[in-house]
């Protein structure tokens, strides 16, 4: 029994370094992101890994994801904040609210990631940081949409299977769905005769 419970251990230390390693990349990638405060990052890192586990089979942290009002967020996130250590969330005014801005305190340790886990945050960060700085009120609501938000309650693991069940609204596209599809529209049109957009 002991055996079992000391591999165990082993695995959530793991998953909570590898979780913090990628949220202070994706906080020092996403640098210069009005919109990035902890919602946004929460909903980025669960996008990162729910896609790689829908293309791969496989999440980029292993960390398990837990519904909240706001959409799906790290089990461990909340005990990265309250430690404070490597990565630090300020409060900063973001119209008429109070943004909770995450800071990185040192460089992420990339060691535990391939080459084509981090090329695939990458992508993601360049999609809703860099090139369309989408807002956290758009992630969270599309991620509202995933089946896997839908069906458990407050507190309760989402699945990563249930990232292969259709969203809610297929029949009608999210904003940041119609965000998206301009944006791929806009950036491969040409390649794939698509009219470009206006």
């Amino acid at each position: 029994m002991w055996y079992y419970m000391r591999g165990y251990c082993k695995h959530m230390a793991k998953t909570y370094k590898k979780l913090l390693e990628l949220a202070l990349y994706v906080t020092q990638k996403a640098d210069g992101d009005s919109f990035l405060g902890i919602t946004k990052l929460n909903k980025i890192l669960f996008l990162a890994d729910f896609h790689h586990y829908l293309v791969t089979g496989k999440p980029i942290s292993d960390q398990t994801y837990v519904h909240a009002p706001r959409g799906p967020i790290p089990k461990d996130m909340d005990k990265i904040e309250k430690e404070g250590k490597d990565l630090v969330f300020q409060p900063a005014a973001f119209f008429k609210y109070t943004q909770k801005k995450p800071v990185a305190l040192r460089k992420a340790d990339l060691s535990d990631f391939t080459a084509e886990e981090i090329a695939f945050v990458d992508g993601l960060i360049d999609l809703v940081c860099k090139k369309n700085k989408i807002p956290a009120t758009w992630l969270s609501e599309d991620s509202h949409e995933y089946i896997g938000w839908y069906i458990t309650k407050d507190g309760e693991e989402i699945p990563y299977k249930t990232i292969y069940l259709e969203k809610l609204s297929r029949q009608k596209a999210s904003s940041f769905d119609k965000h998206y599809a301009a944006t791929l529209r806009q950036e491969m049109g040409a390649d794939y005769g698509f009219a470009q957009a206006a």
